[in-house]
């Protein structure tokens, strides 16, 4: 007998956001975050906070958190001492890169001998100095010693905003050719003595449906969907509306075109089918231009159940995409249906 495999993606390509923080300093905070440049040691306090005290002339960074697209980051920093202008705390938003030399971020800083407060973009470890003439800002007065200030930084798709004690201060809609899209945080001190409390990073991606724009077959199926439509109909068809695959087949791949570039976050495929004989995993690729891939999740399935029920398979992607890609790998035995969903933020 010939099996065969069936095959049903639904599209109703969600974008669900995941909320996330970084933990607040802990006994394990070093765990939590890595330094990134310099040597300088953190002291934690009994009351959580964290003194960095380094030597004059001296910078120390950590770097943390989890790799989002649009988020929030809050600190109470207060200085105890500056030793000259340059003297300051700085925060990289949606940092990318492992050797200092080579990062990509927003930097800002807060500087409480010199203008108080500035942001800048770092490309590959060097300042963009086209990215000034985006920036609107409205200077604080300089920063007092010895008081706490409350810094806040948002990053929403090509904007970034600064607030210092609840005032906006600095905003830029990033206008260029390559924004910076998603990434991590890095926190530090340069020539300075300072108390960092309550530093915590807030994710602001929020649920959004995509209507996908398409899909296509790069191995089309045996059988079944001839209008190219069960895929993204949102629902999880009946057997005799899907697509068929015979076992000894070409594996099955499909290409979603998303209409637009998104950050695409969880991968969801649902079926209604014995989900022990169904797919046993789906590879996730990622693509801006339909031609170039790189695989960036693979979602198992993990419900051993033989009998027909609705069952999903589910995982986070996180990755910026304008096209989608899913291999789907088959049990020595299968005839499933799956539906798919995938969670995402608009770029």
């Amino acid at each position: 007998m010939t099996w065969q495999r069936l095959i049903t993606l639904t599209a109703t390509v969600l974008l669900l956001a995941v909320n996330a923080r970084a933990e607040p300093f802990g006994e394990d905070w070093q765990e939590q975050w890595t330094a990134v440049q310099g040597d300088a040691e953190g002291r934690l306090m009994p009351d959580g906070a964290l003194e960095i005290d380094p030597a004059p002339s001296q910078h120390i960074y950590w770097s943390g958190g989890q790799t989002m697209h649009d988020y929030a980051v809050t600190a109470r920093v207060k200085f105890l001492r500056a030793d000259d202008k340059y003297s300051g705390f700085s925060l990289f938003m949606r940092w990318n890169g492992s050797v200092w030399g080579e990062r990509d971020a927003y930097w800002i800083y807060l500087r409480p001998m010199f203008r108080s407060l500035y942001m800048s973009k770092v490309m590959g470890g060097k300042l963009d100095s086209e990215f000034d003439d985006y920036i609107e800002a409205v200077r604080p007065e300089a920063t007092s010693l010895d008081e706490w200030l409350t810094l806040r930084a948002e990053v929403r798709g090509t904007r970034i905003e600064v607030y210092l004690d609840d005032r906006l201060c600095l905003s830029a809609t990033d206008e260029s050719l390559f924004p910076i899209l998603s990434g991590r945080v890095v926190f530090g001190v340069g020539n300075a003595h300072v108390i960092v409390a309550d530093l915590q990073q807030t994710s602001l991606e929020e649920e959004q449906r995509i209507e996908v724009a398409g899909y296509s077959y790069v191995n089309p199926p045996n059988r079944g969907d001839e209008a190219r439509t069960v895929l993204t109909d949102g629902r999880v068809n009946p057997r005799e509306q899907q697509a068929f695959w015979r076992m000894l087949g070409d594996t099955p791949e499909i290409v979603f075109d998303l209409g637009g570039e998104y950050f695409v976050t969880r991968a969801v495929l649902r079926a209604f089918s014995a989900p022990a004989v169904n797919i046993s995993s789906a590879e996730v690729l990622v693509s801006d231009d339909g031609e170039a891939w790189r695989t960036v999740a693979s979602l198992r399935n993990q419900d051993s159940r033989r009998a027909d029920a609705e069952h999903a398979i589910a995982g986070e992607v996180r990755a910026v995409a304008r096209y989608l890609k899913l291999i789907l790998n088959a049990t020595a035995r299968t005839s499933p249906a799956i539906a798919c969903s995938a969670s995402a933020r608009r770029l």
